[in-house]
């Protein structure tokens, strides 16, 4: 193997690792706040906040959980940026950034429970992260107009989807009797948005040759 095709390999290899990162992020969150609510006596998937679960009682799994997401999803916003068409291009640039922005968030949202400073820290970086992931999905789709349809037609039409939804749910978790679920319903939409993508990313490593050094180039 010559010397390019090694740099080109490790390149393929190192988008693959970083796609996977955003199929298996919404798969562990999932399974540690199931495990974490289960060891809480009293714990309401109704009523209570998934935030509820870093604070008490093996509080280090949610807050753990919370951590490994956020490097997750910074992991998944690489993906996103090696994976995109003409990622220079403004719109799609920014939802690398916003990705980056709501992966940072969602960590320090482990770092700064809800006991922490009475909860400001953490308020405002779940804020900047719920706001951040709906943002990049409805710039994704922004990004993607005059792309390959064949290939991003479905795909950004699912991504406009996916954050009015999103937009739509958070107005609703803000007023019902049900916060704790209506929480979940909302985090549902971009955390499978998340998926999807990686999804996408991956699939994109298996069908498509591994990117030129001018290209490369072109996109650092």
């Amino acid at each position: 193997m010559t010397n390019k095709s090694r740099i080109l390999t490790q390149t393929q290899n190192k988008q693959r690792l970083f796609a996977f990162c955003g199929i298996l992020a919404p798969i562990l969150f999932t399974l540690l706040v199931v495990v974490a609510s289960l060891l809480r006596p009293g714990y309401s998937q109704f009523h209570n906040f998934i935030s509820d679960l870093g604070v008490g009682p093996y509080a280090i799994i949610q807050n753990a959980n919370f951590v490994i997401f956020g490097l997750l999803s910074i992991g998944f916003a690489l993906g996103l940026r090696g994976g995109l068409p003409a990622p220079q291009q403004r719109a799609l640039k920014a939802s690398v950034v916003l990705v980056v922005i709501f992966g940072i968030g969602v960590l320090l949202a482990g770092v700064f429970p809800e006991n922490y400073l009475s909860g400001g820290l953490h308020t405002l970086a779940s804020s900047a992260a719920f706001l951040s992931i709906i943002a990049a999905q409805l710039l994704v789709w922004q990004g993607l107009r005059r792309k390959d349809s064949a290939v991003w037609g479905r795909y950004r039409t699912y991504s406009l989807i996916s954050g009015l939804l999103s937009l739509i749910l958070v107005w609703f978790s803000s007023s019902t009797d049900y916060p704790g679920a209506a929480q979940r319903i909302f985090l549902a939409v971009p955390w499978i948005w998340i998926e999807v993508t990686g999804l996408k990313l991956y699939s994109l490593t298996k069908t498509t040759q591994p990117p030129t050094l001018e290209s490369l180039t072109a996109t650092s």
